[in-house]
């Protein structure tokens, strides 16, 4: 059987004058139950015993001055007197010498509580720092999963008694950690357990969407959660301005404006603020999450960094990875404008000329003089003295066939200069060579050149194609930016270590291509950490996250201020 205790305090009792007993007493408690004697702490003991059946034990706490047999006694007679004769009450002493009185360790050493315990707390006596211990009693029989059915506390105003159930008073602990819960967290679980028993449909409508909110924060579930942040702060704003029917609805609502407060929502910037509110709150895999997948669109609809000229409903059609988010896709990766294509024409058409200029069995050194008559770029032709120099320092029999190179570090410090740097080792032969240069996804990037990758067969794109695309610039077609050329690269390079750092904590199965090459870049001219094994610290993400979120903030300020 489940056994129900009563824990109450005793204070010291009222004492005859001139032989004269003290006055007695009527107590009015909820039930109307009458409730006659002289201590004022004897008043909630009497009530516990005449409300509650079945009481199996009656424990109370005592104070030096009431540690006494006059007071024990006095305990025995009235739980005798209520017709509760089985049962032997217990007195633990708790320690008074300090200004701070805490019973709950002696209380918790001297009696074993279980799982199964019904508990009624009498809080009327003892010296007043108790009421403070009472507090920590109180949540910690909560956090252990023991019910407190009633608290209550008898008070003598006058010739006039009350019995009150402040149970409620002790829940207000709920409402604010509840509150604390979901700020910190989003996890409504206590507010809902807190207004289980709530009828206000717009306590229960917000309730509804913060579980809703939860689900999409704590399973990374971002479709669609600009549409969640904007209903959760709607239906905060409709209970705000709604009518409490009970003490708890009005001390939640005026709680309102604080929970709006912490995720920023009079801000216009859902995807900014809950970056923000994530990292406030060390959910980083949600926070880098967020940043990745939904950040580029509030640079085009939020924070109005960007303005996309090809209508929205046409993106799908115009996507380069389809499945990706339109404007990440865009932001990154979208087609190149009109001068880079056409100086990768240029370095097509060039390409196809050596295939034939370089099998010369003799090749002029004046290489000014070979192409005056050439519409071809200084970069074209720097490109073209390194494949010589390739061929003449690498390949014997016209190109025909590569020779043995004990150490290629020389060669592939050239391959380096014209940006093929997937080759590990020369091919075998300056055909094969030609052939991976106009195939190559790395064929135009040589010294300042403005840069953009291209596959011919599919057009697709790699984390280094945008990577250097970020580092050399250049606006993106279809997009009109008001961005300067240094910011825009700054957004650019830190989206590409995001999506590093989110590919590395998520486990994601698409590698960066020329990983060493992107870290070592990267680290060398941006100062971009990349730590042993990519063993990216919570500090180190949080860090960088923070760094960036001010960067954005800072330039949306200055641009739109």
């Amino acid at each position: 059987m489940d056994r129900k205790i009563i824990i109450t305090v005793l204070s010291l009792m009222r004492k005859p004058i001139n032989g004269v007993p003290p006055q007695q007493f009527n107590y009015i408690s909820d039930c109307a139950a009458e409730i006659k004697t002289d201590w004022t702490n004897a008043a909630g003991l009497m009530y516990l015993l005449k409300t509650v059946p079945d009481i199996t034990d009656v424990i109370c706490m005592c104070s030096e001055a009431v540690d006494n047999d006059d007071h024990k006694n006095r305990v025995r007679d009235i739980i005798s007197s209520s017709g509760c004769e089985g049962i032997n009450p217990r007195f633990i002493r708790y320690k008074d010498n300090t200004s701070f009185v805490d019973i709950t360790n002696d209380l918790i050493n001297e009696f074993t509580f279980k799982n199964s315990d019904i508990i009624y707390l009498d809080t009327t006596g003892g010296f007043r720092p108790v009421a403070y211990s009472l507090v920590y009693l109180f949540r910690y029989f909560e956090y252990m999963n023991i019910t407190i059915e009633k608290a209550i506390y008898s008070s003598l105003n006058g010739d006039e008694g009350k019995i009150e159930d402040i149970k409620d008073t002790f829940r207000m602990f709920d409402l604010i950690n509840g509150t604390h819960e979901f700020t910190s967290s989003g996890d409504p679980q206590t507010l809902i357990r807190f207004f289980e028993n709530n009828k206000n449909p717009k306590i229960n409508s917000l309730l509804n969407q913060m579980t809703v909110f939860y689900d999409a924060i704590s399973l990374c579930r971002l479709n669609g959660i600009s549409s969640v942040v904007k209903k959760l702060n709607k239906t905060m704003m409709d209970l705000q301005s709604d009518k409490p029917n009970s003490f708890d609805e009005a001390l939640f609502i005026n709680l309102i404006p604080a929970i709006r407060a912490k995720f920023c929502f009079d801000k216009n910037q859902v995807y900014l603020s809950l970056i923000r509110w994530c990292l406030a709150n060390n959910l980083l895999q949600q926070a880098v999450t967020i940043y990745v997948e939904k950040l580029p669109r509030a640079y085009f609809k939020e924070l109005k960094f960007f303005k996309m000229l090809v209508p929205e409903e046409e993106l799908g059609r115009k996507m380069i990875n389809p499945g990706a988010d339109a404007y990440a896709d865009y932001f990154m990766t979208s087609s190149l404008d009109e001068s880079i294509e056409e100086h990768l024409r240029e370095m097509e058409t060039f390409v196809d000329d050596m295939y034939t200029t370089v099998r010369w069995k003799s090749v002029s050194r004046d290489f000014d003089r070979m192409f005056s008559n050439t519409s071809y770029s200084q970069e074209c032709i720097e490109k073209f003295k390194i494949i010589v120099k390739l061929r003449d320092m690498f390949y014997e029999n016209d190109g025909s066939r590569v020779r043995y190179v004990q150490n290629q570090r020389k060669a592939r410090e050239l391959l380096a200069r014209i940006n093929l740097r997937e080759m590990q080792q020369l091919p075998n032969s300056i055909d094969a060579f030609l052939r991976n240069l106009k195939n190559s996804h790395y064929m135009i990037v040589l010294g300042d050149a403005p840069a953009a990758v291209v596959d011919a067969s599919n057009n697709s794109r790699s984390v280094i194609n945008n990577y250097n695309r970020a580092v050399h610039g250049g606006l993106l077609s279809g997009i009109d930016s008001c961005l300067e050329p240094e910011m825009l690269r700054m957004f650019r390079l830190d989206y590409l270590y995001a999506k590093y750092i989110r590919n590395q904590i998520n486990h994601a199965s698409d590698a960066v291509d020329d990983e060493p090459e992107f870290k070592r870049v990267m680290h060398e001219n941006f100062s971009y950490n990349f730590p042993e094994d990519n063993n990216f610290s919570a500090s180190d993400i949080k860090s960088f996250l923070q760094s960036s979120v001010k960067y954005i903030e800072d330039i949306h300020n200055t641009i739109h201020k």
